[in-house]
């Protein structure tokens, strides 16, 4: 057996992945958007070794908005979205097929704790007239013990779209303190 460190090969890979996607539009009642998403589906990635494959990280995302408040000058959106993971790994390091993964990802342990490996957000976002937006979520991760609160702000004028976002995860938490810029030019 050769160790960590001791393969022979360039440590170049490739591999490919699919997305696929829905969403409802007032899906049971007028305002209410559901969507789901399953992401990252495709087949594993070997640097070196084959044996040692890695799965590529698929994910359900099933998610919620609801427009509280549809005004001309205010618009009130909540949300919630739901994520796992769809990897199941064995003691031995490998792990099943994609394919296989997105039912056996759910029986590996008991669902109650199957269901603390869901990651949640929830948030608000206000709008008035559609031109300054105000935005607060909240995430929570009871395994990996993430439980930021986020801020954001955005200006809107014609094609442009300006948006800020602030996590306040807590001292000594990688995310803390992080800030997030973004510029959209809309056609």
């Amino acid at each position: 057996p050769i160790g960590a460190g001791q393969e022979k090969g360039s440590g170049q890979a490739w591999s490919f992945g699919v997305d696929l996607g829905m969403l409802y539009k007032h899906f049971l009642v007028k305002g209410l958007n559901f969507g789901i998403n399953l992401s990252n589906l495709g087949p594993k990635i070997a640097c070196i070794d084959v044996d040692q494959a890695d799965p590529q990280p698929t994910n359900l995302k099933v998610g919620f908005a609801y427009k509280l408040l549809d005004l001309e000058y205010n618009k009130i959106t909540v949300t919630a979205d739901f994520n796992k993971l769809l990897v199941r790994r064995y003691k031995d390091g490998t792990s099943d097929p994609f394919y296989k993964a997105i039912f056996t990802s759910w029986t590996d342990e008991p669902i109650k704790q199957e269901m603390k490996r869901v990651i949640s957000h929830v948030g608000a976002e206000y709008w008035y007239s559609d031109l300054v937006a105000l935005r607060v979520g909240y995430w929570y991760d009871e395994i990996g013990n993430v439980k930021p609160t986020t801020f954001g702000a955005g200006l809107k004028y014609s094609l442009y779209r300006f948006d800020f976002g602030y996590i306040a995860a807590g001292e000594g938490h990688p995310l803390s303190d992080t800030m997030r810029f973004s510029l959209t030019i809309g056609f």
